[in-house]
This record gives C-alpha cells, structure tokens and sequence, in this order.
C-alpha cells in the first residue's frame, strides 16, 4: 500500500467521523463553521449537511471501492442528507414549546 493510498483513506475516515460529529452533535458544528442554526429546521439542516453528507463522502469511497471513487462519492452526496434531515426533523425538539 502506497503512503498516498494511505493518505486517502485516513481523510476518508476523518471526514466520516466529522459526519458523525455533526450527526450526533449538530451544536458543535457551529462553533466550526459559524453558522446558527434557527430553530429545528436549521439544526436539521447541520445534521443533514455536516452529518449525513459527510458521512456519505466518507463512508463511500471504501465501501464501493471502484476506481471511479469521485463519481460515487458524488452519487452518495445527493442521497445522504434527506435521511438525517428526516432523523432531525423527527427527533429535535421545538424551541419554545413545551411537553
């Protein structure tokens, strides 16, 4: 395995794992990009961009494993986010509203 090899797959699991960060952890996203989120939507928006997004992008290329990484990443790019944002839409809580 060559060094450059290597290399790519350590960014791939780096960028998984932010994924997982911003899955998990939507409020943390936002001292690392400097973006509010407002209300559920916007957290359902971090967890759909820098979490299902990324994890899509980093998870992938070693799961597919094709020479033509870059195309599937691509494809995973466009149907990542719609289940996370569903995940947050369904399990956010309201701002402002009480149980």
């Amino acid at each position: 395995m060559e060094i450059l090899e290597i290399l790519q797959i350590a960014i791939l699991v780096i960028t998984a794992g932010i994924g997982l960060i911003g899955l998990a952890l939507p409020g943390s996203i936002t001292g690392f990009t400097g973006l509010m989120p407002d209300g559920v939507r916007g957290i359902s928006e971090q967890r759909s961009i820098f979490g299902g997004l990324f994890i899509a992008l980093g998870v992938a290329p070693l799961v597919l494993d094709t020479p033509r990484r870059t195309r599937s990443s691509g494809s995973a790019t466009w149907r990542s986010p719609p289940p996370a944002r569903s995940r947050s839409c369904t399990t956010s809580p309201t701002p402002g509203r009480t149980s």
